[in-house]
């Protein structure tokens, strides 16, 4: 009993403080997806870059206050997200660049 009681604790743990899923898509203004662009969490270090279907999942551990999406060609873009920690898939749409 003492065991079952331990592993169930470590898996009480793990769900606790495990990062919690937020997904990112990044779109043209036609609504097709961009592949390569880059997310960055501005509180963090976190940065990543979506896939062939323009999405980029992040795992966070705390509150996203605020991402950044930068693609070449396209002008970058900050989104404020306020204090939510469970979003399910923010969409970002990218216009591009006018220089």
């Amino acid at each position: 009993m003492k065991r079952f009681a331990g592993i169930l604790l470590i898996f009480i743990f793990l769900q606790v403080f495990a990062g919690k899923p937020m997904q990112v898509q990044v779109l043209d203004q036609n609504n097709e997806p961009i592949t390569g662009a880059k997310v960055t969490v501005l509180q963090s270090s976190s940065a990543l870059y979506t896939n062939f279907d323009g999405v980029a999942q992040l795992d966070v551990n705390q509150p996203v206050k605020e991402i950044k999406v930068e693609m070449m060609g396209y002008a970058p873009k900050i989104v404020q997200l306020g204090a939510q920690k469970e979003l399910n898939v923010i969409r970002v749409v990218l216009t591009p660049d006018q220089k």
